[in-house]
């Protein structure tokens, strides 16, 4: 299994290594499971399923489609367009970021979603850029987002990325809506441009009260606590994540480290089709969360969501959908 075009794979390195280097069996092999599991996913800083855990039904997606234009939105932001570049029916207005410490985005208008903020998951190449993913030590989340209430933690790696962009964006959104009033705002980003976005999109809502603020993300790590998850869910209603076979980095970090992923899941199973199912609620062990977090497929990260290749730099580029 390879860990191209992933870095946010290194904070699962760095909670697992020192804990199953004298493991049986590698845990960077695809199909192989360690023994004694329980122990070990307590090492990982994640856990099995409990009683009082979340196991309600899923629901067939029916309209996947849906999501394919999102997707190519989503990928897109790793390609450096320029502005004025097309994607689908969306034209780019503003573009920034350095692929490194600050994550490539880009502000579009597209006729069919509106003001479009797309950022860029984790620059593998860059040390700067992983470090965003690394430090993700929960910290209060900052004062733009005090609405939350004052129990909301969040990563601070991501955090602190999303501060690093966070008012430029919405002083370019509030541009664009001067020459497009009343659009709707619409966020995307997959991996770690996932979490920002995420981010963002709860600050935009915030920020715009007479706008309609939706986000569609892939790949979501989780991105704070319990009182975040629940903070998005009540403030963010309609948000999405959709994650694809046995991805590890919507597994990360573990609940052990108290990190809990928010409500919104669509599971693509199997990887890279086109079926996939609705899971009501956080965590939902019918869904992704029901894979051992020791049996996982990195390439499922940089996968097809929805007949779109999210293949992080290089390929894919400019985004198409198949």
């Amino acid at each position: 299994m390879r860990f191209q075009s992933l870095g946010i794979v290194a904070f699962s390195v760095a909670a697992l290594t020192s804990s199953v280097l004298s493991a049986p069996t590698s845990i960077v092999e695809a199909d192989k499971r360690i023994p004694e599991t329980d122990v070990l996913l307590t090492l990982a800083g994640e856990r099995s399923i409990e009683p009082r855990d979340n196991t309600a039904a899923t629901t067939p997606v029916t309209n996947g489609a849906q999501y394919s234009f999102p997707a190519q939105l989503s990928q897109s932001a790793y390609c450096g367009l320029a502005v004025g570049a097309k994607i689908g029916d969306a034209t780019i207005l503003y573009k920034g970021g350095d692929g490194g410490a600050t994550p490539m985005y880009y502000i579009a208008y597209s006729a069919t979603k509106g003001i479009v903020v797309s950022h860029q998951g984790t620059n593998t190449s860059s040390l700067a850029s992983i470090s965003n993913d690394v430090n993700f030590k929960l910290t209060n989340v900052d004062s733009r987002l005090s609405y939350l209430g004052s129990g909301a933690q969040v990563s601070t790696g991501f955090q602190t990325a999303w501060l690093r962009t966070a008012d430029t964006i919405l002083s370019q959104v509030k541009t664009a809506l001067t020459k497009y009033p009343g659009a709707k705002v619409f966020t995307t980003g997959h991996s770690l441009g996932a979490s920002i976005s995420l981010l963002d999109a709860l600050y935009l809502k915030k920020q715009l009260p007479s706008n309609s603020v939706s986000s569609i993300t892939f790949g979501l790590p989780r991105t704070g606590n319990q009182a975040f998850a629940n903070a998005v869910d009540s403030n963010l209603a309609g948000f999405v994540h959709i994650n694809n076979g046995r991805d590890p980095v919507p597994r990360l970090p573990g609940t052990g480290f108290d990190f809990i992923q928010v409500s919104g899941e669509i599971w693509i199973n199997p990887a890279n089709g086109n079926a996939a199912v609705n899971c009501p609620g956080q965590e939902n062990f019918n869904c992704i969360r029901s894979v051992d977090p020791l049996l996982f497929n990195v390439d499922d990260h940089t996968g097809t969501y929805f007949r779109v290749r999210i293949a992080g730099r290089g390929a894919n580029c400019p985004a198409v959908i198949a």
